[in-house]
């Protein structure tokens, strides 16, 4: 499994989608110039920065740096 720095490196540089599962849901974070848009199950937010890729709490109350360990079938 990769680690959280990489992947923060890969969406920083790259614009791709990441996709995973987390608690039985499909979540993602897809890339844009100036904004990351991010999902989880059916909810979704867009966010203005790599930093609060991590740190907002879409995840049933929990951050992405809160729940990496928890991830599973991370593609990218």
């Amino acid at each position: 499994m990769y680690n959280i720095d990489e992947v923060r490196s890969y969406l920083t540089n790259v614009f791709s989608c990441v996709t995973f599962e987390y608690n039985g849901c499909c979540c993602g974070v897809d890339p844009f110039p100036g904004k990351y848009v991010m999902w989880y199950g059916t909810n979704d937010i867009t966010v203005d920065s790599i930093e609060k890729v991590f740190d907002t709490k879409l995840f049933d109350g929990k951050s992405l740096k809160e729940i990496w360990d928890n991830v599973i079938d991370l593609d990218y």
